[in-house]
This record gives structure tokens, C-alpha cells and sequence, in this order.
């Protein structure tokens, strides 16, 4: 059996096929499909939604590998990635119910009176187990669920193994033996790799969900792409509404808005960063990913100059200047903030209201491109730029000019064709 860290060294390998990589991806779902729909189920409660959050889970680990310093880390990694879509589905949610009219049209089982036995058998175990405290309840379930030792439980779970053998040993003092039998009967009967297509599943939507988004497929036709493989008419329903606001001039952002059961307010913001900040594709991106955008006081989470939101959104500047003005811009800082100017017809007009955490990192950025970067001012250096006009690539030659005058910063972007 290969090693965890031989698996993910394959999947970032940028000498593997795109079919290698996915095999091995494949393998890593395998690896660890249990522990993640058993850290979902004991989170949760519901079979249903555990599966989607672990599904969500590997598509977030998928596109975030990269990301992850330490091979050796992955079992804790992935139980984060798990535990914020889990967070995600219970965000000021309920569990969703199926109406009686509904329930009239689902074929009826085979043995009525062994599906009865077992739902009640898996009722009384959902019950058994939200009667331990969370650390006992994960500790349980992902023993039980699968074929895992206290070794492999405790690297999931970020504890000691002998932390894993005492939360094991209070349960067991709290549940009836015929109730830790039942439960390991219902767990497993439960687990994901008893059907191997659920691997296959993920491994499937993983991909299509990357070649929709390396496609440049926009929001709406990616969501109308992945909404068709699902059996939801409401979203259905919802995005249509959303398609007909933007055809008559809404913003996507605030479309969003009106569907909260869909889009919670920290994506329609993120959607907002993407839309002001020329990077709607990057923060669809991360949404996808289920990555946290914002901090809990509502600011960007930034890596600093180099965070690829940085980068994007310095290349949306530069590509707004070509499209809507005269090939030129202002940025300017002073007084702890900073602000963008746009000439258009030779005159100057105010840019929109970016965050306020992204501007300055934007203005380090180009001193870095343009080599002039912890130099005092005045400044003057230029760097090349490549821009999409649709048909073909075309060069410039960015000059930046930077100025100083009484704690007021002011550089200003000129774009040459070459």
C-alpha cells in the first residue's frame, strides 16, 4: 500500500498525467472516506448531509493540496476541511425534511418489516450516540466505522493514541455492551467503502468540477452545469432567477443575496470581493473550496503581497485601465488608506471601492514587478504585462512612477502596447 505522503507527492507532481494524478487522488479518497463521513456523521447526525460534507471535503482537498506544508499532516488537515463544511450545513440551518406527498413516490422496500427494524436499530443508535460528549462521540465513530486503529484514530483527531484508548474506554463505561455491538453493526453498515463507488463518485466530481472552472465556465454556467446532476428543483429554480436578474443588469452579488437557503452572506460577500476586485473567477474558486474568505470581524484573510488575491487582482487593475480608460491609473495612500483614480477622455474619475485591505498589498506589488520595491521615492521602473483581447495576447510595457509629498503616496501606471 502506497504511503500517504507517496500519494500526495504524485497528486502535485507536475510530471504526472492529469489521469495519474486523479488515480492517485482516487487512492486517498479510499484511504480515508471512512474517517471523513464518520467526523461528518458524528458532527451532523444525519447520514444524508455526512455524505455531502465529506464529498465537499475532498473537493476542498483536492484543489487545496497544494497548500498543505506537510505531507505527514493530512489525516488532521482533511478533519479541519470536514469540520468547516460541516459548520457550513449548520450555519443558522435546519436539516431538511421530505414532504409526505414526496415520500408517496419512493419505491417501497423489499422487506417492510426489516426496514423498520433496521431505521428503529439506527434511530437508537443516533440517539446512544449524541449521549457522549463530542470528544467520546468522534472517538467512537471513527473506530467503529471502520477498520482503523487507535493510531490511525489519533492522527485524524490531532490527539495521543492514549487519548484515543481513554475516550474509548469512558464511552464503553456509558453504552451497554449490546449497544456498542449494535453500534459497530449499524457504523459499518454505514460506511462509505462498502460501496466503492462512492470513490468514484468523488473522484468524478472532483474532475468535472476542475474542467469547469479551467474552461473559464462562468458562475451561473457552472452552477447550471452541476445543478443539472442534482434533483433539487428549487435551486434549479433559483438559479434561473438569478440568470434573469443579470441579463437585466443586476449584480450577481446581490441576485445571490435573495437566495440565503443557497448562498449564505459570506459567499454573496466573497462574490462582492470578486466583482469589485475584477477576480469573480478566484473567489468562486475558493468558495468551492470552502475556504473561510473572511475573518470572524469580517476583514480579508491575506497572505501578504504574495497571496494570489493580491496578484489577480493587480492583473484586473491593469486589464480595467485597457478596457474602460485611457491605458492609465492613480493609486494613491495617505492617512492609513488608499484609494484608485481612473483617466478616462482625459479626465480623471474615482475607481471603485475595493477592500481596504487589498489596495496597499496591490501598490507593493508593483514595486516589486517594476524592481523598484524599498527604494525611497521618487521611483520609476516598468515591467511587462500580457492581456487577453479575445481573439489574441497582446504585449505592454507597464511603467510605474512613484512620488511622495507631505505622508501622501501617489503612483500612477501607464500601459504601453510593444
Amino acid at each position: 500500500m502506497q504511503e500517504t505522503s507517496d500519494l500526495i507527492a504524485r497528486i502535485r507532481s507536475a510530471a504526472a498525467s492529469p489521469t495519474e494524478r486523479h488515480q492517485a487522488f482516487g487512492l486517498l479518497v479510499r484511504r480515508f472516506q471512512d474517517m471523513a463521513y464518520g467526523c461528518a456523521l458524528a458532527h451532523l447526525g444525519d447520514s444524508h448531509l455526512a455524505e455531502d460534507a465529506a464529498q465537499d471535503a475532498f473537493l476542498a482537498a483536492w484543489q487545496c493540496l497544494p497548500q498543505l506544508r506537510d505531507p505527514a499532516a493530512f489525516p488532521g488537515w482533511l478533519r479541519r476541511l470536514v469540520l468547516t463544511q460541516c459548520r457550513r450545513r449548520t450555519r443558522g440551518k435546519h436539516l431538511a425534511t421530505v414532504s409526505l406527498d414526496s415520500a408517496a413516490h419512493l419505491p417501497a422496500p423489499d422487506d417492510p418489516q426489516a426496514a423498520t427494524i433496521a431505521n428503529e436499530q439506527r434511530a437508537a443508535v443516533r440517539d446512544a450516540l449524541q449521549t457522549l460528549p463530542e470528544g467520546q462521540r468522534l472517538a467512537v465513530v471513527l473506530f467503529y466505522i471502520g477498520d482503523h486503529s487507535r493510531a490511525e484514530v489519533a492522527a485524524f483527531l490531532g490527539i495521543s493514541e492514549l487519548a484515543v484508548k481513554k475516550r474509548l474506554a469512558a464511552a464503553r463505561k456509558r453504552l451497554h455492551e449490546r449497544m456498542l455491538h449494535l453500534m459497530e453493526d449499524n457504523l459499518h453498515e454505514q460506511r462509505p467503502s462498502r460501496d466503492p463507488a462512492f470513490a468514484e463518485r468523488i473522484a468524478a466530481f472532483t474532475q468535472g468540477f476542475s474542467e469547469l472552472i479551467d474552461q473559464g465556465t462562468s458562475l451561473v454556467r457552472s452552477l447550471e452545469a452541476l445543478a443539472a446532476r442534482q434533483s433539487d428543483p428549487a435551486f434549479r429554480a433559483a438559479i434561473d432567477e438569478i440568470n434573469r436578474d443579470i441579463q437585466e443588469g443586476g449584480m450577481l452579488s446581490r441576485s445571490m443575496a435573495k437566495h440565503p437557503q443557497f448562498f449564505d452572506e459570506h459567499y454573496t460577500r466573497a462574490v462582492r470581493l470578486g466583482e469589485v476586485t475584477g477576480t469573480l473567477e478566484v473567489q468562486l474558486q475558493r468558495l468551492a473550496l470552502g475556504e473561510e474568505i473572511f475573518d470572524e470581524a469580517g476583514r480579508l484573510r491575506l497572505r501578504g503581497v504574495d497571496d494570489p488575491l493580491v496578484t489577480d487582482s493587480a492583473n484586473a487593475l491593469l486589464r480595467s485601465a485597457l478596457r474602460h480608460g485611457d491605458s492609465r491609473f492613480e493609486l494613491v495612500a495617505e492617512g492609513g488608506g488608499c484609494r484608485s483614480f481612473w483617466w478616462a477622455d482625459g479626465q480623471q474619475r474615482a475607481g471603485k471601492d475595493l477592500f481596504p485591505e487589498i489596495l496597499p498589498l496591490v501598490m507593493e506589488h508593483y514595486k516589486i514587478m517594476a524592481g523598484i520595491a524599498g527604494k525611497p521615492p521618487p521611483q520609476e521602473g516598468h515591467f511587462p504585462f500580457t492581456a487577453y483581447n479575445g481573439k489574441t495576447y497582446d504585449a505592454y510595457d507597464v511603467q510605474v512612477q512613484v512620488q511622495e509629498s507631505e505622508g501622501r503616496e501617489e503612483m500612477t501606471l501607464t500601459l504601453t502596447p510593444q
